[in-house]
């Protein structure tokens, strides 16, 4: 494949003849060999953020879901006096099809948090 200069400049591709290395998004990749066939291969690992995105799914995707026992749950709240643990468990028998223990997808509009640690 031929990536033109223009491309190459906005992915941020660095070609560096001095150490004769390709850097690309923190990976870099050592040049072929002069006498290298075009089947030669290199591997270059994924960034750090890639592969830790992959295992997070991974993780999501291999977990046991199992629908919620929605009075154990409300009861299980210790900070809750009885009355509110049972207006807890109203709320969520409202909206019991949540908790079924299946993924779902969402498709309501964007949603921005904002995280305060």
């Amino acid at each position: 494949m031929i990536i033109g200069r223009d491309l190459m400049e906005f992915l941020g591709i660095n070609i560096r003849f001095s150490d004769k290395v390709i850097e690309w998004e923190g990976a870099t990749m050592p040049f072929k060999d002069k006498d290298q066939s075009e089947n030669g291969v290199f591997h270059v690992d994924e960034p750090e953020a890639v592969q830790e995105a992959s295992d997070r799914i991974k993780q999501i995707l291999d977990a046991k879901y199992v629908a919620a026992d929605l009075e154990d749950v409300c009861n299980n709240q210790e900070q809750l006096d009885q009355q509110e643990q049972q207006k807890l468990l109203r709320l969520l028998r409202k909206h019991e099809h949540l908790f079924d223990g299946t993924l779902g997808k969402w498709t309501g509009t964007k949603v921005k948090l904002d995280l305060i640690e």
